[in-house]
């Protein structure tokens, strides 16, 4: 686990580990955006990045510049992004027509994307309408709008805590992915947007009412 891990790997990893299969990358610091690969990861089927420290990270922190990792591995299958906390900050509420669209940058293996963590900045927003409009042979696009922590398995385990106000505050996660993202959902795409767990964090505070969204579990 490092800072700038993300942009270490990018740089170093390729050369060194030529035939990786799975990385995972921990980062607790990120303030450069990712660079563009100079090396290809060929036989990389399974990325997991965990940006665990989301306090520490450039609020400003590009999210669209991780596609040098899609364009690096041809061969890859399966991404998932952690982000551990949510900036509050800066969250996007413009027009659809300025999102930034990347058509050059065509994937074609992914079929399992996982997003925990999302939160409606504007990078992250990009990324997502680009995994689903250029990853041509997705199946699955999971969006948690829970931040990045233990999640319980509904048999007796409880979730990680969270403050009321970070349960409420999910709701604008989850309705910008109506709003930016559902409409670029294929029909071979199954989208699965999950909201804090109900069972761990029901809201009972006077005057707080639970927020339930009509989405697949």
């Amino acid at each position: 686990m490092q800072s700038c891990a993300i942009s270490y790997a990018i740089d170093n990893l390729p050369s060194r580990a030529q035939n990786l299969e799975t990385l995972t990358i921990y980062s607790t610091c990120e303030r450069v955006n990712a660079p563009m690969a100079s090396i290809k990861f060929l036989h990389l089927k399974f990325l997991s990045i965990l940006l665990v420290s989301g306090s520490n990270f450039d609020r400003d922190y590009d999210y669209l510049s991780l596609l040098p990792f899609f364009d690096a591995s041809p061969s890859l299958e399966t991404f998932r992004l952690f982000v551990a906390e949510q900036s509050m900050s800066d969250w996007f509420e413009g027009d659809r027509s300025s999102l930034r669209r990347m058509p050059q940058h065509c994937h074609g293996n992914p079929k399992s994307v996982k997003i925990v963590g999302f939160f409606p900045q504007k990078s992250m927003v990009e990324l997502t309408c680009h995994i689903l409009e250029n990853a041509t042979s997705l199946e699955s696009l999971t969006v948690d709008a829970s931040p990045a922590n233990y999640r319980c398995s509904g048999r007796g385990r409880k979730c990680c805590p969270l403050e009321a106000t970070a349960i409420v505050k999910a709701r604008k996660p989850v309705l910008a992915v109506k709003k930016y993202i559902e409409g670029n959902v294929s029909s071979t795409v199954k989208l699965n947007v999950r909201e804090p767990c109900r069972r761990c964090h029901r809201l009972v505070k006077s005057g707080v009412k639970p927020f339930y969204l009509m989405f697949n579990d």
